[in-house]
C-alpha cells in the first residue's frame, strides 16, 4: 500500500513538473530588463536576439541604428494585449491523477500583472513623446515672444546676439517642427485605441500651437529684415575682433617658442607653465566667444591652429621636464651611494627603461633642448655605467688605478 501511494505521488509530481514547464516561455517577461529592452527598442527598431546581442560586443558587424516607425510601437503593445489575452484563458488550477490539485490563481495574476507592464512602457514612452514635444515648443514660442519683441540698436550686441540665437533656431528647427504635429496627432489617435487619453491641456495645444508657430515664422522674417542694419555693423565690428585676435595670437605664438623653458637650464619651469595656461584659457575663452558670434553672423571662425598647438606644447614641455627632473633626481641619488654598494646592473636596467620611455614621447619634441639635454644625461650615464662595470672587475691592480689617476687629471 505504501509503495502504491510513493509511486502515485511520483507520478503525480512528475506529470506536474511537466505541465509547468509550459510557463518557462513566459521566462523572459520577469527575467529581462525592461529599461534595456525599450532602450534596444528605441535604437534598433525592434528588441534584438540573443545573437544580435552578441554581434554588439564585435566591432566588425555593428548593428544599424533606426527608430522605430509608429506601427512598430503599434505591433510591440499589440503583441503583449494578444499574450495578456493567450495567458487569461489559461485555466487557474488543474487536477494531476485525480487527487493532486495545483492552483495558478495567484501566478496567473502576477504574469498579467508582469505583461501589463511591459505593455505599458511603451504606452508610457508614446505619451512622454507627445507631452513633452508640445510642451517644449511651448517654451520655445514662450521664449520667442520675448526675445523676438526686444529693439536692438547697433551698438546693443548682447540684444543683438539674444535675437539671431533665436532666429537661428527657428531656422534650425522649422523642417522639424513643420512636420511634428501630424505624427503627434497619429500618436495620440493610436493611443486611444488602448484607452489612453490625454488631459485638456494637451488638446488645447494641439489647437493652438500649430498656428503660434506659422506666427512665430513670420515674425521671424520680419525681425530678421528689421536688425539688418544692426546686423551688418556688428558684422563688421566681428571681423575686425577677429582680425585683432589672429594677430595677438600670432604675437603669442613667436613669444611662446622663446620661453625660457625651451632651453636648459631654466628655473621656474613649473610656474612658467603655469603661467601660460592661465594665459591659454584666457584666449581659449576668448576664442570660443568669437567662434559663437561668427557662428550666429555666418561669418568664417578665427583660426584656432595657433592656439591649439600652444596648448600641446605646454603639455609636452611639462611632461619632458618632468622625465629631465626624475632622471636627474635619479642620478643625484646614485651620486652618493658607495663604490662597494653600485649596482651597475640595476642601474643599467632603469636607465634603458628611461630612454625606452623617452623615445615613446611626441617626435615633435625631440629637437628641444630639454629632450636633447635628457638624452644626453642618460648617454653619459650609461657610458659611465661601463666604466664602472670594467673597474669593478677583479682583474683591475693598484697600478691601473695609478695610470687612472694619471689619465684623468
Amino acid at each position: 500500500m505504501k509503495h502504491s501511494i510513493m509511486l502515485m505521488v511520483i507520478q503525480s509530481t512528475r506529470e506536474a513538473e511537466k505541465y509547468v514547464k509550459q510557463f518557462d516561455n513566459y521566462n523572459y517577461l520577469w527575467l529581462d530588463d525592461k529599461h534595456s529592452v525599450l532602450a534596444q527598442f528605441l535604437k534598433y527598431g525592434r528588441p534584438l536576439t540573443q545573437d544580435e546581442m552578441e554581434m554588439l560586443l564585435s566591432t566588425e558587424t555593428p548593428l544599424k541604428e533606426v527608430a522605430p516607425t509608429l506601427e512598430q510601437f503599434k505591433a510591440q503593445i499589440d503583441s503583449y494585449i494578444d499574450l495578456f489575452d493567450e495567458v487569461y484563458q489559461t485555466e487557474v488550477s488543474h487536477v494531476f491523477d485525480i487527487w493532486l490539485l495545483v492552483d495558478f490563481r495567484h501566478f496567473k495574476h502576477k504574469l498579467l500583472h508582469e505583461i501589463g507592464k511591459w505593455s505599458n512602457i511603451y504606452k508610457q514612452t508614446l505619451i512622454d513623446r507627445v507631452v513633452m514635444s508640445l510642451q517644449e515648443l511651448e517654451e520655445f514660442s514662450l521664449e520667442c515672444d520675448e526675445v523676438l519683441g526686444l529693439d536692438a540698436a547697433e551698438e546693443d550686441f548682447p540684444t543683438l546676439l539674444k535675437i539671431l540665437s533665436v532666429l537661428n533656431k527657428i531656422k534650425e528647427r522649422e523642417t522639424a517642427t513643420d512636420n511634428m504635429f501630424e505624427p503627434l496627432k497619429a500618436t495620440v489617435d493610436l493611443l486611444k485605441t488602448y484607452n489612453v487619453e490625454f488631459n485638456e491641456t494637451v488638446y488645447k495645444q494641439f489647437t493652438e500651437l500649430p498656428e503660434r508657430w506659422l506666427h512665430m515664422k513670420k515674425t521671424a522674417q520680419k525681425v530678421r529684415e528689421k536688425i539688418a542694419p544692426a546686423q551688418a555693423y556688428q558684422v563688421d565690428l566681428i571681423r575686425k575682433r577677429i582680425s585683432l585676435f589672429d594677430i595677438r595670437m600670432k604675437l603669442y605664438r613667436d613669444g611662446f617658442k622663446k620661453l625660457p623653458c625651451f632651453k636648459v637650464p631654466c628655473k621656474n619651469v613649473y610656474d612658467i607653465c603655469d603661467q601660460v595656461n592661465l594665459e591659454l584659457n584666457i584666449m581659449e575663452t576668448q576664442l570660443k566667444n568669437l567662434t559663437d558670434s561668427a557662428s550666429l553672423f555666418e561669418l568664417s571662425p578665427p583660426d584656432d591652429t595657433k592656439l591649439r598647438l600652444c596648448r600641446k606644447e605646454v603639455k609636452m614641455l611639462k611632461q619632458i621636464w618632468d622625465f629631465v627632473y626624475t632622471v636627474e633626481s635619479c642620478v643625484n641619488d646614485w651620486k652618493k651611494t658607495s663604490w662597494k654598494k653600485i649596482d651597475v646592473e640595476a642601474m643599467d636596467v632603469e636607465c634603458k627603461n628611461y630612454g625606452k620611455q623617452i623615445r615613446q614621447l611626441d617626435k615633435d619634441m625631440r629637437n628641444w633642448a630639454p629632450y636633447l639635454h635628457l638624452e644626453a644625461i642618460l648617454k653619459n650615464l650609461m657610458t659611465s655605467l661601463r666604466a664602472i662595470t670594467e673597474l669593478q672587475n677583479p682583474a683591475i691592480r693598484e697600478r691601473h688605478w695609478f695610470e687612472l689617476m694619471q689619465a684623468t687629471k
